[in-house]
């Protein structure tokens, strides 16, 4: 019998596994940008505005980096490329759409940076993994293969 925890995480070698998770990521902040101004919760996090950008659009990037991996047969250079504009296209209509919700301030420059920002660390830090690791498993292999 498999470990609890490997039969949980066999599922995320499925691409639908990445894309239900972004469908959610997704789906959480179109509701939370939602909310009319006069209905949001104020206190000291706002001061943190621009990080709760940054690492909102950096878990979209490292969400949705795996689901077009798994998806595709494109290189990493690809499966990056394709996850940064997505996921920093959606930040920027994210912003444009607050400004049809009373009492949002939407198209805010400072928030589209922290998104597209976020992103961009998201991406290179999955570059990095995923390089890293199929790095050391060319490695393993060529270390394997008998000699002459």
């Amino acid at each position: 019998m498999k470990p609890l925890a490997s039969s949980v995480f066999d599922g995320f070698q499925r691409p639908a596994s990445w894309w239900v998770l972004f469908a959610l990521w997704f789906g959480a902040i179109t509701f939370a940008t939602c909310i009319p101004g006069k209905n949001l919760p104020s206190g000291p996090f706002l001061h943190f505005d621009k990080a709760i950008h940054f690492m909102a659009f950096l878990l979209g990037a490292v969400i949705l980096f795996p689901a077009v991996r798994l998806s595709t047969c494109w290189r990493l250079l690809g499966v990056g490329g394709v996850t940064f504009v997505a996921v920093a296209l959606l930040g920027i209509l994210d912003e444009y759409k607050q400004l049809c919700i009373p009492g949002r301030q939407g198209g805010d420059w400072a928030d589209i940076a922290a998104n597209s920002l976020g992103a961009a660390v998201g991406v290179i830090m999955l570059w990095v993994i995923y390089g890293y690791s199929i790095g050391r498993s060319k490695t393993a292999s060529r270390l394997a293969a008998p000699r002459d």
